[in-house]
């Protein structure tokens, strides 16, 4: 903005212009007042006026300095107002600083899922390690599902202009075989559990249903009784939704009976 002086011509401007990674920010202000950039960037002051000028960052920025109008550093900026000038105050933002947190960090196969919950600080992208040999993640907040047994390490690197963080959560997730592999639900839609298809179905009662976990099965099986007997094969750990098929890897014979078999897959 412009003051006119009567017969004088009009009043040097001083302008404050922010720059720097474009991500950081602050505040100047000027002495005597004025200036207050926010807000007000630009101002009149009588030619001859010696003006100071003062950058503070915000919180998550630091400041790196000036440029333009002879200033320089990170001190105080002098500004003698004998012609329009400008000044740049750089700012930046500060390296970013991993974090996150997890829904759960224990669980069981066959499928076992976790959302993961970004908590870091300034941070503009994020690679995300399960610690299981799957792909990895770029996005800020990821599910992954756990599918085998073990003990896995999570980390995580976020990166912005400035630089990188890594957190790195040693043996953070624990996911353990089902303990219920294999059960009856009975005419009452009561449940029985077992370790083995082959002792389900030794167990099993006509018209019953055996389930089983979506996992492999190492066993073989024997249809011999002369009943009817559902398998259906894929289950989570809860028995709650099917996640995919049951393998059994062995021999199956049938000398009697009639069988159901669904989401199963045998092999030899």
């Amino acid at each position: 903005k412009t003051v006119p002086l009567s017969g004088n011509g009009v009043l040097p401007i001083l302008t404050i212009l922010k720059g720097g990674d474009g991500f950081g920010d602050g505040a100047i202000v000027s002495t005597p007042m004025g200036i207050d950039c926010g807000a007000d960037c630009s101002e009149s002051y009588i030619t001859g006026t010696v003006v100071a000028l003062t950058a503070a960052h915000n919180v998550d920025s630091s400041f790196s300095g000036w440029s333009g109008g002879g200033c320089a550093g990170t001190g105080t900026c002098v500004v003698t107002m004998n012609a329009d000038t400008e000044v740049t105050a750089n700012f930046n933002v500060l390296p970013p600083l991993a974090d996150f947190t997890s829904s759960a960090i224990s669980g069981y196969t066959p499928a076992f899922t976790v959302n993961f919950i970004d908590a870091s600080l300034r941070a503009h992208t994020w690679q995300w390690d399960f610690g299981d040999g799957s792909l990895s993640s770029t996005l800020q907040n990821p599910s992954h599902t756990y599918t085998s047994a073990g003990i896995y390490t999570v980390t995580l690197t976020v990166t912005n202009p400035s630089g990188q963080d890594k957190m790195v959560k040693t043996n953070y997730i624990t996911v353990a075989p089902c303990p219920n592999k294999v059960r009856i639900v009975h005419a009452d839609r009561s449940t029985t559990n077992y370790s083995t298809v082959q002792s389900a179905y030794d167990a099993a009662k006509n018209g019953e249903t055996i389930q089983t976990q979506g996992i492999v099965f190492s066993e073989n099986l024997n249809i011999y009784k002369d009943i009817l007997v559902s398998i259906e094969g894929g289950y989570d750990c809860n028995y709650s939704t099917v996640v995919g098929k049951t393998s059994t890897i062995g021999n199956v014979s049938i000398s009697a009976g009639t069988v159901h078999i669904g989401n199963f897959i045998i092999s030899q």
